[in-house]
Formats: structure tokens, sequence, C-alpha cells
């Protein structure tokens, strides 16, 4: 079975390397075993419920009914499994929206270089 580390580590580190959220979730020490509320989801993030037994299952649809997490996936990290795809769509999301708004930003700059040289020019 794949760990979540052994995830992360799976993805295209070169397509996200440039990512600080990407970063940071390298840097973490996920702990396994029981439901864990991820903190970023009160910052825009996506927070994953993570369980193992039914128990936790029923748990971690009540988090998802209360808005505390986004996904409630169990706990089996192999490829094609619900949270390995849950994941990758995930960080998938997080670099279009990187991209994205590195788009904005030089369509913005480009704008503002137009404008100051014909400005300047007049």
């Amino acid at each position: 079975n794949m760990t979540l580390r052994d995830l992360i580590n799976s993805v295209d580190s070169e397509q996200y390397s440039d990512n600080p959220l990407y970063q940071k979730l390298r840097e973490t020490k996920p702990e396994y075993g029981y439901i864990r509320r991820i903190q970023v989801k009160e910052h825009g993030g996506h927070a994953i419920a993570v369980y193992g037994d039914r128990v936790k299952k029923a748990t971690a649809m009540r988090l998802i009914n209360e808005d505390r997490v986004n996904f409630a996936c169990k706990a089996d990290y192999s490829e094609g499994k619900e949270i390995h795809t849950t994941v990758r769509k995930i960080l998938d999301k997080i670099r279009a929206d990187y991209d994205f708004q590195r788009l904005l930003t030089t369509h913005k700059n480009n704008a503002e270089k137009y404008e100051s040289t014909r400005t300047d020019g007049k």
C-alpha cells in the first residue's frame, strides 16, 4: 500500500516545484490511522478527512456536512484509489490556479508597461 508521503513524492515534482503550497505539503508529516482536520480549509485550501473504519467514516461524513472538510476518503493510498485520485486532482487545481494567477499578473504588468510608454511618449 502507498502512504500519503509516497503519493506526494510520486507527483511530478517539476510540474509543481515552484508552488509554495506544494512545498509546504511535502514538508508535512501526516499522521495516519484517525481523522485529522487539516487547518488549511479556512485559508482557501482543501481539507481531507481520512478514515480507516466504518465508525470513523461516519465521523468523516459528518465533517463534510458541517463544512469542516471538503473530502472524506478511506485510508488507502494505493494508486487509483479514492484518496490518491482526490489528492492528485487537488494538486492539479492548485497548479492551474497558480498558473492562472501568474498569467493574470503578466497581462497586468504588460498593460501597465504599455500605458507608461504611451504616456511617456506624449
